[in-house]
């Protein structure tokens, strides 16, 4: 069994979880989620990462469905990052994380909170995909990939400019 943690959890779905411990199995399937009501506990084992931790991002937000979700006043070439790909000829997951990181700090000077960019990135795309079962949220039973994120200002829950993402699992 392998814990993880960091200063907030974002599961794809709902609000961030204050110090959310992921529980996967050997073969990164996720077994349990934990909330300890915002109260950092230390357990022998746990690996704490500074920062927050997300599902997998999916690069599909280039879908047109998607794409309506955001208002007309957006550049459309900042979707040079979200093609829409085939998920079974391309693979949707670990296309390249920091790419799709890159363009959702491009979203911030358009007011789009981080909760937003999680939702989109992972949740939403996963729909889009037809994926959701599997992928685009921590919930237990599923294998969507485990992203740490550094470089968030954690007061603020923005992204800065040097933010960097790494898939864990």
């Amino acid at each position: 069994m392998i814990s993880v943690t960091a200063h907030f959890l974002y599961t794809g779905k709902g609000s961030p979880i204050k110090y959310g411990i992921v529980q996967l199995n050997g073969e990164g399937i996720i077994e349990q989620v934990i909330n300890p009501g915002g109260t950092l506990r230390e357990s022998a084992g746990t690996r704490f990462y500074n920062g927050i931790l997300t599902p997998g991002f999916l690069n599909f937000l280039g879908a047109p469905s998607l794409k309506q979700v955001f208002p007309p006043h957006i550049d459309p070439t900042i979707f040079r990052n979200f093609a829409s790909l085939n998920p079974i000829t391309e693979g949707v997951v670990h296309d390249d994380q920091q790419e799709i990181l890159e363009t959702m700090k491009a979203f911030r000077e358009y007011g789009y909170d981080l909760g937003s960019l999680i939702f989109w990135a992972t949740w939403l795309s996963a729909v889009e995909a037809g994926l959701q079962d599997q992928l685009g949220s921590i919930e237990p039973g599923k294998e969507p990939g485990i992203n740490h994120i550094d470089g968030v200002n954690l007061e603020t829950m923005h992204l800065d400019e040097h933010a960097v993402v790494k898939a864990l699992f």
